[in-house]
């Protein structure tokens, strides 16, 4: 179960990396807007509260002494959920563009 959360961060983060690349790579004024709202906005702090739980925790898990702990899978586990929770409730509470 370990290598499972393990590869499915990194699938998380090539995801959140190919997001942020094609807002900066496709020149679109208002892409780059949008990613950089969603990183340093009102909003921003939780932008990074997902990455930290989605992506930088399970990371731990590359460590044979962590990925084969029951309680350290399910603390991890936990995180990766509360992560996915700040996602959902980043993507549903947008501000309307001024």
């Amino acid at each position: 179960m370990g290598m499972v959360l393990l590869v499915t961060g990194m699938i998380v983060a090539y995801g959140y990396l190919i997001e942020t690349f094609m807002a900066w790579y496709s020149g679109d004024i208002f892409e780059k807007y949008m990613m950089m709202n969603r990183m340093f906005g009102p909003y921003g702090w939780m932008y990074w509260l997902l990455i930290l739980f989605n992506i930088l925790i399970p990371q731990a898990l590359w460590f044979r002494s962590l990925h084969t702990n029951v309680i350290v899978l399910f603390l991890i586990a936990i995180s990766v959920n509360i992560g996915h929770v700040a996602g959902a409730i980043r993507h549903y509470s947008r501000q309307p563009a001024p």
